[in-house]
């Protein structure tokens, strides 16, 4: 009986902690107060650009992923986009995100595995033409096994966005969230690593994004639904037929 109540305080103070991550990157950077603040104007009245996002490793797929996933939230709320969208779809919106990716290479202001400066992502604003330039970081995507006691995967993604006004170079927004899951290795299919990787980063993007759209004037949403992994998927692999990924 009493390794029974061992284990259950065990997996209490295993949730407690997993919780407190959540609740304490949900404050890392921008708040929804302030953001409500700003008196934001509704999305159909702003463009933005998103540019593909940085990680250290330069992990192709992390990159296109994340920034899909980053895109797909401001094409659900309802915002314009530059270059310009033909139509509000996977193949039509990885359009956009190649124009941006070359706008980035052309510009040869950035090394794929280091961070974008605010102002070297502002000239490229400009370059594309978006009232705001959405650009950001990959600080963590990693697959934890473990055997004993109980054979378990933890998956962890952290992200980092930034938006900046392309007018005034001021910043509107950085936020940061972190995810953690825990699953049993008995549901590995296959490429469920590279599921999992999609699964939380879309996760940590759409916390982001969240507190953005709730601050933001009244305005309609393109869907009422977050966006899935399976969305993300389809904008990656769009992108991945306009500009083949080097890994691939």
């Amino acid at each position: 009986m009493n390794r029974v109540w061992v284990w259950l305080l065990l997996a209490a103070s295993l949730a407690l902690a997993i919780v407190g991550v959540c609740l304490a990157d949900d404050v890392l950077g921008t708040t929804k107060a302030e953001l409500i603040a700003l008196k934001l104007p509704t999305p159909s009245s702003l463009t933005v650009a998103v540019l593909p996002f940085s990680e250290a490793k330069n992990n192709e797929r992390h990159i296109q992923l994340t920034t899909s996933a980053v895109a797909l939230n401001f094409m659900r709320c309802g915002f314009q986009f530059a270059p310009a969208l033909g139509r509000a779809d996977a193949d039509s919106l990885a359009a956009t995100l190649v124009a941006a990716q070359k706008a980035v290479v052309q510009s040869g202001t950035i090394a794929p595995d280091e961070g974008l400066r605010r102002g070297d992502a502002v000239s490229l604003g400009k370059v594309l033409g978006a009232d705001w330039v959405v650009y950001g970081d990959i600080l963590e995507v990693h697959i934890y096994s473990k055997w004993m006691p109980i054979p378990t995967k933890k998956v962890v993604g952290n992200v980092r966005v930034k938006v900046v006004d392309v007018g005034t170079g001021q910043l509107v927004m950085t936020r940061q969230w972190e995810v953690t899951e825990t699953v049993g290795l008995q549901t590995t299919v296959a490429r469920k690593g590279t599921s999992a990787e999609r699964r939380i980063l879309t996760k940590c993007v759409n916390a982001i994004h969240r507190a953005l759209c709730e601050s933001l004037s009244p305005h309609e949403h393109l869907s009422e639904d977050e966006v899935t992994q399976s969305q993300v998927f389809e904008v990656e692999e769009a992108w991945n037929r306009l500009a083949p990924r080097k890994s691939d």
